[in-house]
């Protein structure tokens, strides 16, 4: 039974490494989203 428990946490983890790993991709989506509104920002202020 003791591989049995081994495959569960390593399972776990895995769980736990996928949802970490997505909110790091959120939390970078939304850095690169607020630098691209700031250039945008500049932009309008430069056409004008």
């Amino acid at each position: 039974s003791s591989p049995n428990v081994t495959r569960k946490q390593e399972h776990e983890e895995g769980d736990m490494g996928v949802s970490d790993k997505f909110q790091l991709v959120l939390h970078v989506a939304r850095k690169v989203q607020n630098q691209l509104g700031h250039m945008a920002n500049c932009l309008e202020k430069i056409k004008k």
